[in-house]
């Protein structure tokens, strides 16, 4: 709560580190590796900051370099509007199938047992019609599939059937990603290039050069034109919209 407090004033430490990087330090630019920091949530205006603004005060014109995951353009478009950031958009981790635990595995042959002996043998269906409602109950997994207590076999059935078809499809993060680098093997084309351009761009910033813009979204979802990433993040491109007012 503390930390989107929108009234709430930093400590003085964080003042006092701002402080020391741009008057003690000297330093030229500030790199802020993870989204989301504390600066562009403190308070003061929302856009036009003014020197009495905290984030103003805590950086002042101090250039920040900002990479950001690039399926994240809300919080990445709040880094541009109070820290003035160059947001530059990076790649999310990979995915990878979430797969099945011991205790879902045992399940999930049980349900294609079950399957089996549908419409074959009707005593051995029903005996493990109950032994998978049971296992799934011993083990959590009913609570974790839907399954109510006053839910009739086959209901209960149906909801640990789909359950374990969602979980095996379910796709989930592999570790994290590394800004600038893919791994050695990677077999992607397009987040090697990413990975080449992130690092290119961190340069460029560093240098005082132009970086080009690119829109942000998650590539995971169809969105293969924020690709390759190490660009600085937009979240609407007036050329995409119908309007002729967003011309103007």
């Amino acid at each position: 709560a503390d930390y989107h407090d929108p009234t709430l004033p930093p400590r003085h430490a964080l003042i006092a580190f701002g402080l020391w990087l741009r008057k003690s330090l000297g330093v030229h630019a500030l790199v802020h590796v993870g989204a989301h920091g504390t600066l562009e949530w403190l308070p003061g205006k929302t856009v036009a900051l003014s020197e009495n603004c905290f984030p103003e005060i805590v950086t002042g014109p101090l250039p920040v370099i900002y990479p950001f995951i690039v399926s994240n353009p809300g919080e990445a478009a709040q880094a541009k509007r109070r820290i003035a950031a160059v947001t530059l958009g990076h790649l999310p981790p990979p995915l990878t199938g979430a797969g099945l635990d011991e205790n879902q595995h045992k399940l999930e042959r049980l349900v294609d047992e079950y399957a089996q002996a549908d419409g074959l043998d009707r005593r051995r269906r029903d005996r493990l019609a109950k032994l998978i409602v049971d296992t799934a109950q011993k083990t959590g997994l009913a609570t974790e599939a839907g399954v109510a207590t006053t839910d009739a076999p086959d209901e209960a059935l149906r909801r640990i059937d789909a359950w374990l078809c969602d979980l095996k499809d379910f796709a989930i993060k592999d570790g994290l990603h590394i800004y600038g680098r893919a791994p050695e093997d990677e077999p992607d084309a397009m987040r090697r290039q990413s990975a080449e351009a992130e690092k290119t761009a961190l340069l460029a910033a560093l240098d005082g050069r132009h970086v080009k813009a690119g829109p942000a979204g998650a590539p995971t979802r169809g969105r293969s034109d924020v690709l390759p990433t190490g660009r600085n993040l937009f979240t609407s491109d007036p050329r995409t919209m119908p309007t002729p007012t967003a011309y103007d």
